[in-house]
């Protein structure tokens, strides 16, 4: 009495249409190669653009402007390189700190002999 059909069972009774999924895959292909045309077109316009703003020099541009506040580092690395030979020479060296009120700079092995002989008050 109560038999079911094979409709009323729950599954797909017929395969999937192939035309219908060959010109779904066809149409996705075409959009995505236009899509990335159009990109690739856009991007190439922006791109021109971005070099031509960036060589263009509004008019109200001073060219002979001096840059304000302190003046950058030109080569940090050599300049390191030179303040710590200045600095090593200084401690290991003789010579003047501030001739005018008698300060004098002497070796750092000196300074610790001394210090050990007078004691550190």
């Amino acid at each position: 009495m109560n038999e079911k059909t094979s409709k009323d069972l729950g599954y797909e009774t017929e395969d999937a249409s192939t035309s219908k999924l060959l010109w779904s895959g066809v149409t996705l292909a075409v959009l995505v190669i236009v899509a990335v045309a159009a990109m690739t077109v856009m991007f190439g316009v922006l791109y021109d653009a971005r070099e031509e703003a960036i060589n263009e020099v509004g008019p109200m541009v001073d060219l002979e402007a001096k840059p304000q506040g302190p003046i950058l580092r030109v080569d940090p690395p050599r300049e390191l390189i030179e303040m710590r030979a200045q600095s090593r020479s200084d401690g290991s060296t003789y010579g003047w700190v501030n001739k005018e009120s008698g300060t004098v700079r002497i070796p750092v092995e000196r300074a610790m002999k001394l210090l050990v002989g007078r004691g550190i008050q």
